[in-house]
């Protein structure tokens, strides 16, 4: 399947922002107390602009697990990224978006969302993970990881399936 084009790709990013606040804020924001903040699980995606791990700019969600509804967001624009208008927040390879998007996200979560995010339902990659306990954005509370069953089934459907000796 093709990647999109920039400019497609920059109206869509640009629209999922507009909705995603508005929609976090009618839904969730009702229903928090100023003063409270809130322990949730949840899981953390991004994508590239462009296929592949060559791509100068990067976006990545972190998705509530109970609603599936994307509750904070982060552009990564790596540092030869030249578009007038836009400034680089991002000095790394494009393979180290998704942990520096993570980081970003995880520094600012009780801040701007009153949340912090202490469990992590994860497809197996544990980079970001890693990256987040290191600078333990919540002191002493710790991050649990959970893995994706889905992710867990395919390893053992793989292990299963052929048998590493063959009995005679």
């Amino acid at each position: 399947m093709p990647a999109l084009r920039p400019k497609t790709f920059n109206k869509i990013a640009e629209r999922l922002f507009k909705e995603q606040d508005g929609v976090y804020s009618i839904v969730l924001g009702e229903i928090q107390d100023e003063e409270m903040v809130l322990d949730m699980a949840i899981s953390c995606d991004g994508t590239w602009l462009t296929t592949g791990h060559q791509s100068h700019i990067g976006i990545g969600f972190v998705i509530d697990v109970l609603t599936g509804l994307a509750i904070d967001s982060h552009v990564a624009l790596a540092p030869d990224h030249k578009e007038e208008g836009c400034a680089k927040n991002f000095d790394g390879t494009a393979s180290m978006i998704d942990i520096r998007v993570a980081e970003f996200d995880w520094e600012r979560s009780v801040d701007r969302n009153k949340r912090r995010y202490v469990i992590v339902v994860s497809d197996g990659d544990s980079k970001a993970y890693n990256k987040i306990c290191d600078i333990a954005p919540y002191g002493k509370t710790g991050i649990e990881k959970d893995e994706c069953l889905n992710h867990v089934g395919k390893g053992l459907g793989d292990s299963t399936e052929e048998p590493s000796c063959r009995l005679h």
